[in-house]
């Protein structure tokens, strides 16, 4: 056995950190890494990219989710009792909930739709902000558990542009995944300090992989 002895890390050293924490170099490397991901996205995503306000993913489903957007900007603020009573398959009645509603993303796309944006341009920016998100989410709990900033990259990159999403580039949804790593970020920090703030932050995620994608909040 060597006779040199080795500090043990302390608690702070294996804290798990959000993107940015508050100091300058921590600003540089969120907005470093935010940048990454759009520059990114915008490659994977570049034929689409180019004709955002005109074209959708070729699926059925795209269609799908743009009209579910569109109708959600429509309802919820002239009668959000009646939310779910969609025009379609009439006179049936919670004809939205037959799918996965969307509601975070109906939500997110309101104020665009109201102010006139094309449901297809406001489908894809929500398209390419999933990828972006998604991305760093990963990094978050990659860089969280390994305290390195070029592994956690990575990791975001696998998970963000992985073969499966865009073999569902149609399904909006399923685009949203980044609620899922911010859970299991939070998940840590709670077994980790104990902290409630932790234990309410992994609900809220969890609730918001559920609003934006049933698909993954069942899984």
């Amino acid at each position: 056995m060597s006779g040199h002895s080795h500090p043990m890390p302390t608690g702070n050293t294996c804290r798990p950190r959000l993107l940015w924490t508050g100091s300058s170099a921590s600003l540089r490397r969120a907005v470093s890494v935010t940048l990454i991901f759009i520059a990114l996205t915008a490659i994977m995503t570049a034929p689409l990219l180019w004709r955002a306000g005109q074209a959708l993913p070729e699926h059925d489903d795209a269609y799908f989710s743009a009209w579910r957007l569109a109708w959600i900007a429509h309802q919820l603020p002239r009668s959000p009792t009646k939310l779910f009573d969609a025009n379609i398959f009439y006179p049936t009645r919670g004809t939205l909930g037959f799918s996965d509603a969307m509601m975070l993303l109906g939500v997110m796309g309101l104020p665009a739709l109201s102010l006139g944006m094309h449901p297809v341009l406001a489908h894809n920016l929500l398209l390419f902000c999933g990828f972006v998100f998604s991305g760093i989410g990963a990094f978050i709990l990659a860089r969280a558990l390994t305290r390195q900033t070029g592994p956690a990259i990575l990791a975001g990159i696998i998970f963000a542009f992985a073969p499966y999403k865009f073999g569902h580039i149609g399904h909006l949804e399923l685009q949203w995944a980044c609620w899922m790593p911010l859970a299991l970020w939070a998940l840590h920090r709670l077994f980790e300090d104990g902290s409630v703030r932790y234990g309410v932050l992994f609900g809220v995620f969890v609730a918001l992989q559920g609003f934006s994608s049933l698909y993954y909040f069942a899984f």
